[in-house]
């Protein structure tokens, strides 16, 4: 193997060696959806990766080494959309301002009434503006354990 690589190659490198912790991390949730079977074959697949990516590592020049290792601890990865659109009634925010923004309008929406009430929907929470546009965007939920009641409701 080369002692040095390609921007590309060490994108791949740099992308691959997040997987497996991200998989054990998944397999160790208590939470997880997934049956034996599947956290085995995670597990599996976990450890291969690793081996073949402490096998490249250990190829290149030790000084480029050391440097991709710290780039790989000191660097996150993150998810974004291929295609990001904007039509002209659309705004383009950042997913923490969002998530801001619908935390307050949650807290002002959801709180107690004067009566009692929780909220102007009585308990058909899958009525509710946020409701729908949380689940629209896919955003992960306040309270998971909540059953019966609005998944994102804020006490």
């Amino acid at each position: 193997m080369a002692k040095w690589l390609t921007r590309g190659e060490r994108e791949r490198i740099h992308v691959s060696s997040y997987f497996p912790d991200y998989l054990r991390a998944w397999c160790d949730d208590p939470k997880n959806i997934l049956n034996r079977e599947q956290k085995r074959l995670f597990r599996t697949a976990s450890t291969l990766m690793e081996k073949v990516i402490i096998d490249l590592v250990s190829g290149l020049d030790p000084d480029y080494a050391k440097k991709l290792r710290s780039d790989i601890e000191n660097y996150d990865l993150h998810m974004e959309p291929k295609r990001v659109t904007t039509r002209p009634e659309e705004v383009r925010l950042n997913r923490d301002d969002f998530y801001e923004i619908v935390a307050r309008a949650i807290v002002y929406s959801c709180r107690k009434q004067a009566d009692g009430s929780k909220c102007e929907h009585k308990g058909n929470y899958k009525r509710c503006f946020f409701y729908q546009a949380l689940i629209n965007t896919a955003s992960p939920v306040f309270d998971p354990e909540r059953e019966k009641d609005c998944p994102y409701r804020i006490e």
